[in-house]
């Protein structure tokens, strides 16, 4: 299973010179996120990912929700599977997109293309 960490700030206690957030991992539940999410905003509404631990980029501004969402949508697949897509694609929408295309073929524990072809 995928799994990566993201560290979501608060927005508006950031831009005043605190930092208030926290690391959580996903995928996790909707209703774990949500709770996760409202505990760091308190009364604020902005919120914002201000670092992570993942093999593919995520943005400052990114959606959470979705990013759980897409991130919940790979939890059947091997992980060297996704990590190889991910060497050779841009975004989690194209590994999903080929994913479930069926487009791909993997083959562990090879050292060369030439093992494929034995």
């Amino acid at each position: 299973m995928v799994e990566i960490k993201v560290y979501i700030s608060n927005l508006a206690k950031y831009n005043d010179g605190e930092l208030v957030g926290d690391w959580i991992t996903l995928p996790t539940d909707s209703e774990i996120l949500e709770s996760f999410i409202e505990k760091i905003l308190g009364e604020d509404d902005e919120y914002a990912i201000h670092d992570y631990e993942a093999f593919f980029s995520i943005y400052e501004f990114d959606n959470p929700y979705k990013l759980n969402e897409l991130l919940q949508q790979l939890k059947s697949y091997d992980s060297r599977l996704i990590q190889s897509l991910f060497y050779n694609l841009s975004s989690l929408e194209d590994v999903l997109r080929v994913l479930g295309s069926g487009e791909y073929s993997c083959y562990y524990d090879m050292e060369s293309m030439q093992d494929v072809g034995l």
